[in-house]
């Protein structure tokens, strides 16, 4: 999930509207509901723009339950991470 939506990212150069269209499929099809947390060089928070080459960043963590020997539950948090650079010039 974290590599798709950075793919999304990048590509977009931001993390707008686009990048939370693509989470919310992602979500429908995994079932799982990560938190979500972006991180790059220059962000503008007003657009989510991120400047042509600056570096994007995603964390993604969840927690859920595997089920075990004897039908027991034993939770785990799942963390995902991805990187990649803006391919878009904002003037």
């Amino acid at each position: 999930m974290a590599s798709e939506l950075i793919d999304t990212a990048t590509v977009s150069g931001s993390v707008g509207q686009e990048v939370q269209k693509r989470y919310a499929q992602l979500c429908e099809e995994t079932g799982l509901h990560p938190s979500v947390n972006w991180t790059a060089a220059y962000y503008d928070a007003a657009t989510g723009k991120v400047q042509l080459g600056d570096v994007i960043s995603v964390s993604l963590e969840t927690e859920t339950s595997i089920l075990g020997f004897g039908g027991v539950l034993f939770p785990v948090k799942l963390t995902a991470t991805a990187s990649g650079l803006s391919e878009i010039y904002w003037k």
